[in-house]
């Protein structure tokens, strides 16, 4: 017996290391349905879940080499102040 075409679709997906894809289709797909979008407004949907997933994995990847904590904001991690700088002009 073959495979359904959404389990096809799964492993395709998965051989392509394309993970974000394949664990976010069911509910994208799920989504799509019911408020019967397009081919082009699933597809874009499916993509942007990639497209986050890749993101995220990489910026966890820059804050482990630079070893800094995950809970670090870009402000604190390279040593911005909240406070405003002095001017040129301005004496110490």
């Amino acid at each position: 017996m073959s495979q359904l075409p959404i389990e096809t679709l799964l492993q395709n997906l998965r051989h392509l290391r394309l993970k974000d894809m394949a664990d976010h289709l069911p509910n994208i797909l799920d989504e799509a349905q019911k408020q019967r979008q397009g081919h082009l407004g699933f597809l874009s949907s499916l993509l942007e879940a990639q497209l986050q997933g890749a993101q995220q994995r990489s910026l966890n990847q820059r804050l482990k080499k630079g070893c800094f904590s995950s809970s670090m904001t870009s402000k604190t991690s390279i040593g911005i102040s909240s406070r405003p700088s002095r001017g040129a002009s301005e004496k110490p």
